[in-house]
């Protein structure tokens, strides 16, 4: 269109030719404008069938999910959880009862002989203390160390409770 303006003052059609060429230029804006338009929306299309797809597979596998769990929540039930957890309660206090059988000593004579065996040797340290408190009281050659050690000894305090009765 420049082209056919510069040359107007030779070339009496040039103007209707300028004004053909702006309005041929002008045509192919609106057709390219046409085209963009139909691409963006055949574009908008395909994403809009991708995202279809996407949703469909995700509701499908929804569905699958909760028919697998709904088969297994028919196979487990409430009663049988509460079962199980009252089944293990059982075991742990049977445990618990066994751990404590393990833990108590045997008993039975091996600690009634004991018994008497510490007794003898309280009764035996008794008498030995009474002897050295004699001599000292008598002006015997025991140690000044011994009389507190004497004074101070009660056989019946260092036995258990079970044996001072």
């Amino acid at each position: 269109a420049r082209g056919w303006i510069a040359k107007q003052s030779s070339n009496p059609t040039a103007k209707s030719r300028a004004m053909q060429a702006i309005k041929r230029k002008k045509l192919y804006e609106q057709q390219r404008d046409q085209l963009l338009g139909t691409q963006f929306n055949v574009e908008s299309l395909a994403f809009q069938q991708e995202q279809a797809g996407v949703t469909l597979t995700a509701v499908e596998a929804m569905q699958q999910a909760t028919a697998h769990l709904k088969h297994k929540t028919d196979k487990i039930g409430v009663d049988t959880v509460e079962k199980l957890k009252d089944d293990m309660a059982d075991l742990q206090a049977d445990m618990q009862d066994i751990q404590q059988a393990l833990a108590q000593s045997s008993g039975g004579l091996e600690d009634d002989e004991a018994e008497k065996e510490l007794e003898a040797l309280y009764a035996s340290q008794a008498q030995q203390e009474e002897e050295e408190a004699m001599k000292i009281l008598m002006g015997g050659g025991a140690s000044s160390q011994a009389a507190p050690a004497a004074a101070q000894y009660n056989p019946a305090a260092r036995r258990p409770a079970a044996m001072r009765a």
